[in-house]
């Protein structure tokens, strides 16, 4: 996936668990190397938030981002729980690390600021169609999502957020990466596209000071 990405010129974020990049820290050197952002997905990838005491969570929050801050050198902005496995006082604990968004959300297709009373935090969507979903059917099934998906964006909304994610297990193959070189193709034949990653996004609405950028005032005015 790195090759694909480096060929067509796009930056992407990795999202990695705490014990990945420590059994694997020349893939995160590389990742980094090739501009790519890290965010952190938790520790042990069956490991829920949910289910810990408070003093456990924050703790392994802490230690997902020492891990991945050792091994890439740089500390990550973003985190997504592991199978949304997150609780009622995971929020505050990532604002507590300073994070600058996370993919615990299920409520929106577009980036929003959530305010709680420690801080603030850019909630971001996570796609609703991943590879592994697709793969022992039709792998195509990926590449026709995601082109209808953007197809209808590009039309009719045009701040939308086609967010493509992939399981590196799967994603990585043959099979499923061919879909998403030629997904990458076929977006690139397009004017007014940003090819972008999470944080980016979120920096960007934290600079123009954009709290909400809501469906309905893009629909309806």
């Amino acid at each position: 996936m790195l090759h694909i990405l480096k060929r067509h010129g796009v930056r992407d974020t990795i999202q990695l668990n705490g014990r990945s990049a420590e059994l694997y820290p020349d893939v995160v050197k590389a990742a980094v190397a090739g501009g790519h952002a890290i965010a952190a997905h938790g520790y042990y990838q069956n490991e829920l938030l949910l289910y810990m005491s408070a003093e456990e969570e924050r703790a392994t929050i802490r230690k997902t981002l020492d891990a991945i801050e050792k091994a890439s050198g740089k500390r990550p902005d973003g985190w997504a729980t592991p199978i949304y496995g997150f609780g009622e006082r995971t929020l505050e604990f990532l604002i507590e690390e300073r994070l600058l968004w996370t993919h615990d959300t299920m409520d929106t297709s577009l980036p929003y600021q959530r305010t709680t009373p420690g801080g603030s935090i850019i909630m971001f969507p996570w796609t609703d169609f991943v590879d592994n979903r697709v793969l022992r059917g039709d792998p195509s099934g990926l590449f026709n999502a995601q082109k209808d998906a953007f197809d209808y964006l590009y039309k009719n909304e045009p701040m939308g957020v086609v967010h493509v994610g992939l399981h590196a297990h799967v994603g990585g193959r043959p099979v499923m990466a061919a879909q998403v070189d030629k997904l990458l193709n076929y977006f690139r034949q397009f004017d007014d596209v940003w090819f972008t990653h999470p944080g980016e996004i979120a920096r960007w609405m934290k600079q123009e000071r954009i709290e909400d950028i809501s469906a309905a005032k893009l629909l309806f005015g």
